[in-house]
């Protein structure tokens, strides 16, 4: 049986509620904070997933895109949010902690830090409590996901607050590819006709999903720290197409971290047929 990986955030809801409802009987989904399913498709416990992109970058040799998936904002986020207690030009040499649950973010937030703000802080990685802010011990935490979005909502007093989706968006003109849809390049070549089957299940899903996207936010509500209202607005402002003119963006992400020296080199982008 073939095993997915599934990002367990609020961002991926059309597939989650599509999948749920299309229930196939032979895929094993596991679900998980993207650090965990990035893990598991590099290891190959994992068949297909959804990745950070700049999983894909370090990996693209493993590894094939899916078409037509992503997650991605044409400018603000809402869900990748650094609050500091300084202004961010005022970050040289302090404490920045990131969450442990995301790679794409922590090499965003380095490019704008060192490109738009020119300040190289201290990076610490480790968990964030959302309801605790910015920890004693740093200046800044970046928060993403479901996490984010609270904070989104409920912002803490008295911290300045970047989006760094609206951040990208204004230092380069092009929207920012957050995660991508990849297989594992050995489980494409032993079996091309399941990997064709769960790449049109991951498509057939996202599409159910978006069609049925009022019901889904309906089952989910209750069950999120979230009304109804805030949901519909996030996932306004989330896309999950991936075509020609979206792959630039991506492009130049890979492209500075290259120069950042956060990557090798700049990968292939190589799709799945």
């Amino acid at each position: 049986m073939a095993r997915i990986g599934h990002i367990d955030f609020l961002n991926i809801l059309p597939l989650t509620y599509g999948l749920s409802k299309l229930k196939e009987r032979d895929v094993d989904v596991m679900k998980g904070v993207p650090s965990e399913v990035n893990r598991a498709l590099l290891k190959g416990s994992l068949a297909v997933s959804g990745i950070s992109s700049i999983v894909y970058a370090k990996a693209a040799d493993e590894l094939l895109l899916v078409p037509g998936l992503s997650v991605r904002t044409d400018a603000k986020v809402t869900s990748i949010l650094l609050f500091s207690k300084v202004p961010a030009s005022a970050l040289a040499g302090r404490k920045v902690v990131l969450t442990a649950k995301s790679e794409t973010s922590h090499a965003l937030l380095k490019i704008l830090l060192e490109e738009v703000y020119h300040v190289q802080p201290v990076f610490e990685i480790r968990s964030l409590d959302m309801k605790a802010g910015v920890p004693d011990d740093a200046a800044a935490a970046l928060f993403i996901g479901d996490d984010a979005l609270y904070l989104y909502h409920h912002p803490p007093a008295g911290l300045f607050s970047y989006d760094l989706g609206d951040e990208w968006k204004r230092h380069t003109g092009l929207g920012m590819v957050y995660s991508v849809w990849a297989l594992r390049r050995d489980f494409a070549a032993a079996e091309p006709q399941a990997a064709r089957r769960i790449v049109r299940l991951l498509q057939e899903g996202m599409a159910k999903g978006h069609r049925e996207l009022p019901a889904a936010i309906r089952e989910l509500t209750g069950r999120k720290p979230f009304t109804a209202g805030e949901m519909e607005e996030y996932l306004k402002v989330i896309r999950h197409d991936l075509k020609e003119k979206h792959l630039a963006g991506l492009r130049l992400f890979y492209e500075k971290l290259a120069k950042l020296g956060l990557l090798d080199r700049v990968p292939e982008l190589v799709f799945f047929r």
